[in-house]
């Protein structure tokens, strides 16, 4: 995988895309507060990416049944780089206008239309670029990168808008989604796969749905991952601020460290996975199985915990749980289906999550308000545990089939 040119473009050019994201929800959610003054109009505008993604993610395979993935890859890009310079353009012009923040949101709607394509598009052309005994590896890459591009672009931009304007912040964005354009140019599919029209568009956009219902090893997979995304939104910031006030009796100083240990457990989990690429490769379920137990443990006994250096200690070790968990799933994924349906089924899996993320955020914020901060970290370790008990089954499944690699690579 060294040599291999089009993974790096690929590695390259999505962490480039990843951190001009995080840069331009900043400046976007900053800008438009500044503008209107009124939270629930900043608030709007994740709310209008996590629409537009679904959206996006639902047609997708109209897409994938009519052009190569490379070339899906460079129009979601390209477009996306289009409409970034339009929105600085615009900022820089009448960057304090109150009446632009409509014709904002409806260019974020369209940007995050676009970027939906992005992730199951990327995850598609893994398994085309790399060996079947790289998908570890390049998994567990491209995952770090994508951390390391949350935590920085979150971080550093915040420290840049302190001495930089938000129209700044957004050309700067606007590079870095020009780098990542040009970087899709050069990924070369060899797997010559090539674009399958389905009998209608119909078939087409619930193929992946189908495809991931009809495969008993996918099927688990996805309703492993649904369930943990279901207990994600106790990890959004406004919950661990919530547990870190009432529970910890500490401030932002504290939110902020905490949720800083997270992002660095699953950062260095990522090194460490790379180095025993080939134990958690031989080992796929298993791996899967030691980051639940993890997940269990460490959502539990932070639940308890009424001091900031031990919660802090667990967020951090509950980092490579996700990790480990989170490259695991991916490659059974990338095993289990062919490269023929993978796209379709990766779509259809991301639209599922991104829809099930915006129900978890809104129900545990409820129970947050209504029970109290520990019961959605016990009722997300119920949903751990769930995961957990469909494990064995995974594994016979799995077992049963050792060779249920893909059809065409």
């Amino acid at each position: 995988m060294k040599r291999n040119r089009s993974f790096h473009c690929l590695w390259v050019g999505q962490t480039m895309a990843n951190l001009g994201d995080s840069f331009f929800i900043l400046a976007m959610v900053t800008l438009i507060y500044q503008m209107t003054g009124l939270t629930l109009v900043a608030a709007l505008f994740p709310l209008f990416r996590v629409i537009a993604v679904s959206m996006s993610g639902t047609v997708a395979p109209l897409l994938f049944g009519r052009f190569h993935l490379q070339r899906i890859l460079f129009i979601s890009q390209a477009s996306q780089t289009v409409l970034l310079a339009v929105v600085v353009a615009l900022v820089f012009v009448d960057g304090k206008i109150e009446g632009m923040v409509p014709l904002l949101l409806v260019l974020t709607f369209v940007i995050s239309f676009l970027d939906g394509w992005t992730t199951p598009t990327r995850n598609a052309l893994v398994p085309r670029l790399v060996e079947d005994g790289e998908l570890v590896e390049a998994n567990s890459l491209l995952s770090t990168m994508d951390q390391i591009a949350l935590l920085t672009g979150w971080s550093v931009g915040g420290g840049i808008l302190s001495v930089m304007s938000e129209a700044e912040l957004l050309s700067l964005t606007w590079i870095l989604f020009a780098v990542s354009t040009v970087s899709t140019l050069f990924i070369k599919d060899r797997s010559k796969v090539e674009p399958k029209r389905s009998s209608g568009r119909w078939n087409q956009i619930k193929s992946g749905w189908v495809n991931i219902w009809n495969s008993p090893a996918v099927r688990i997979v996805t309703a492993i991952d649904l369930l943990i995304v279901l207990g994600a939104g106790i990890w959004t910031g406004a919950v661990i601020l919530v547990f870190v006030n009432q529970v910890l009796h500490k401030g932002a100083f504290w939110w902020g460290i905490i949720n800083t240990g997270y992002f660095a457990g699953t950062m260095v989990a990522g090194f460490v996975i790379l180095s025993i690429s080939k134990w958690v490769s031989k080992h796929i379920v298993a791996s899967m199985a030691i980051g639940l137990t993890g997940m269990v443990l460490f959502t539990f006994s932070f639940s308890f915990t009424t001091l900031p250096w031990l919660a802090l200690t667990l967020i951090t070790l509950l980092g490579p749980m996700f990790q480990i968990r989170r490259v695991a799933q991916q490659t059974i994924l990338q095993r289990n289906t062919t490269n023929e349906t993978y796209p379709e089924i990766a779509s259809a899996h991301y639209t599922m999550l991104n829809i099930l993320y915006a129900v978890s955020v809104l129900l545990m914020g409820y129970v947050t308000d209504v029970l109290g901060v520990r019961y959605v970290y016990w009722i997300t370790t119920v949903f751990y545990i769930l995961c957990l008990i469909l494990i064995p089954q995974l594994h016979r499944l799995i077992k049963a089939q050792p060779q249920s690699s893909k059809e065409s690579r």
